[in-house]
């Protein structure tokens, strides 16, 4: 096992079956009897100890960009770790799209459902409309902000070009017209890499301006998909790759290299 997550084990992992006993377990299966705004601070508070607890360093972009209204959040995906910096960053209510995999995982199965997320289920149609439904009006009620990861799954080959996005993951927003922000995530790629020599593993995370209503409303989904994917290829290939090269160049010399 990785030497940074005995680490974060010894520091935060006795904390997960704390709150799962204390609250998730009881948010997950009664979440209507309490404020999002109460689950999702209590959340946010276990994940940036757990973010921190990896040894993940965050440094962030654009968050002026991020929308003082409820909006969808579409972001790439290149770990399993990826919403851990976003939750850190931002306060107000924010739930994500799961893939149904993650529905039989111990704690963050409960952890999900407590904080009025959704699960996916890719290989059912009719329950994937379903899901894409309810999150369309939930949207519409204003009560709390979407993450949805577009590719479907994790691109572990971090230089490689984004994979396609699916469209249908964008017809909840825009027929909510809520505000879409475009997120590139990079750098938790490195998080578990056991060849990594790194103490601290630099993560940038960059809030593109948001696509607004008047801006999306003559355009298709399929035209949404491809405009957001080209908007974050840019973001990583212009501004985190660059940032993060700067960071492993002053903070590993010669030897940064081994850690591309």
């Amino acid at each position: 096992m990785k030497k940074n997550l005995l680490k974060a084990l010894v520091k935060v992992g006795w904390r997960i079956p704390l709150e799962y006993c204390t609250w998730i377990r009881r948010y997950s299966k009664n979440r209507d009897e309490y404020p999002m705004e109460l689950k999702y601070k209590k959340l946010r508070k276990i994940v940036t100890r757990i973010f921190y607890g990896l040894d993940m360093e965050l440094t962030v972009y654009g968050l002026e960009n991020v929308p003082n209204e409820t909006c969808a959040f579409f972001s790439n995906h290149i770990a399993a770790v990826d919403p851990l910096p976003i939750i850190t960053t931002l306060e107000r209510p924010m739930t994500f799209l799961a893939k149904t995999e993650l529905e039989h995982v111990p704690f963050a199965s409960s952890a999900i459902r407590a904080i009025e997320g959704e699960f996916l289920k890719r290989d059912d149609l009719k329950e994937s409309l379903r899901t894409m439904m309810r999150i369309e009006a939930d949207l519409k009620s204003n009560r709390k902000n979407w993450l949805i990861f577009p590719e479907g799954t994790r691109n572990k080959d971090d230089r490689a070009v984004l994979l396609e996005f699916h469209h249908g993951t964008f017809r909840p927003a825009m027929k909510a017209g809520v505000p879409i922000v475009p997120i590139a995530v990079f750098g938790t790629q490195r998080t578990f890499d056991k060849k990594s020599k790194m103490k601290k593993y630099p993560v940038q995370l960059i809030f593109g301006k948001p696509i607004y209503q008047n801006e999306y409303q003559d355009m298709t989904t399929q035209d949404m998909a491809i405009l957001v994917q080209s908007k974050i290829q840019q973001m990583l290939t212009y501004k985190a790759r660059k940032e993060d090269r700067a960071v492993l160049v002053k903070n590993l010399g010669p030897a940064f290299k081994e850690n591309l």
